[in-house]
């Protein structure tokens, strides 16, 4: 629910500064779109408060939404608050504690097939429940996928109709973009999660029972190309509601699987600790090198890849060029993440080694 707040509110100011020009079409009448938009209630509140009967003929029925609106926003307060109150007496005095459903039979077979190791089964279950546990964590998440999702939405649906009411319709061209946006943002939001040392009281269990961080490395890498996958199928998924013909849906299903692979070992090459639980080296955070990515380096991508998808639509053998440039850069990365990971351990051997002895 955060998450599609968190959308909204993006999707609004986003659609504001594309067609701010346009806004006299949407207010004439009658309404139709505008009457869901709870921004024009209360901007036709103010024009009806601010001239009367000589606002805007848009601004009554604007003004009516907003009172009847409001209205309803505080019976549901005064419905809801003492009911609120109750539940949250009753945990502080009993303590809360919810009992989360077992995983069935068919999930963990699953799950024990795709990580062999113990170490990175309990990572795997470590990063899901911290992520399920912890509200910062989830706020976090959210922002980060409501963003993405308001950028999505952006750049599929566009407006049509200067001076009649505005008609939303979808961009072939936009609707190319989703799939390269929606996983980038992902990917990086995880990344960025996992960053956050948030639950470093629980790095004591990792460091008592020897878990290897190629483990951890591993599962954390598992986890987020998972996440991915499905989110690539629902952008498929989308997409086929969207009236696409089998021929983009193929095209779009293996650039997605590409894309899920390379962008998840780009972020993660050198990730080689525990998630949640690396502490945050002192000084400021790089703004100038976020700004590069978010600002210079993922509009190129988004427009490069792009560009891919339409090249493949028009000549199909091309999937195959694609599918062994990406298992040759996936293996390629492999490889030097197994030797990051063995400079990692050895500077972490030395390390206990130091503590062992009292010198650090």
């Amino acid at each position: 629910m955060q998450m599609f707040c968190v959308m909204a509110l993006a999707l609004l100011m986003l659609q504001y500064a594309r067609y701010g020009d346009s806004m006299q079409a949407l207010f004439s009448e009658p309404l139709g779109m505008a009457r869901w938009m709870p921004p024009v209630w209360f901007l036709g509140l103010y024009q009806h408060l601010l001239h009367g009967n000589a606002a805007p003929a848009f601004a009554r029925k604007a003004a009516l939404c907003a009172i009847r609106g409001t209205y309803i926003a505080g019976l549901v307060v005064l419905l809801t608050y003492p009911m609120a109150w109750a539940r949250m007496r009753k945990m502080a005095v009993e303590g809360s504690s919810r009992k989360r459903p077992a995983p069935s039979a068919r999930f963990s077979h699953f799950l024990n097939r795709l990580l062999r190791r113990p170490g990175e089964r309990a990572i795997f279950h470590f990063i899901g429940q911290t992520i399920a546990r912890n509200n910062r964590y989830q706020v976090y998440l959210a922002i980060y996928g409501g963003t993405g999702l308001a950028l999505a939405v952006t750049c599929a649906v566009t407006f049509s109709g200067d001076v009649e009411p505005l008609h939303p319709i979808l961009s072939d061209y936009g609707l190319h973009a989703m799939m390269p946006l929606l996983l980038f943002w992902v990917i990086a939001g995880l990344h960025m999660a996992f960053a956050f040392p948030l639950n470093l009281s629980a790095g004591w269990v990792f460091r008592t029972t020897g878990v290897n961080t190629g483990e951890c490395a591993a599962a954390a890498h598992r986890w987020v190309l998972c996440c991915a996958l499905g989110l690539a199928c629902c952008i498929v998924a989308a997409l086929r509601l969207a009236g696409w013909d089998i021929r983009h849906l193929l095209v779009q299903t293996v650039c997605g699987l590409c894309l899920c692979i390379l962008l998840t070992d780009a972020f993660f090459l050198l990730q080689h600790t525990v998630p949640f639980n690396k502490p945050r080296m002192p000084g400021k955070v790089n703004f100038p090198l976020m700004l590069t990515l978010y600002l210079g380096i993922l509009p190129l991508f988004i427009l490069w890849v792009i560009h891919i998808e339409m090249q493949i639509e028009k000549n199909l053998t091309k999937l195959l060029l694609l599918t062994l440039v990406a298992i040759a850069i996936h293996g390629a990365s492999g490889v030097l993440r197994r030797r990051f990971g063995e400079v990692e351990e050895e500077i972490e051997g030395y390390e206990g080694e130091f503590q062992l002895l009292g010198l650090s």
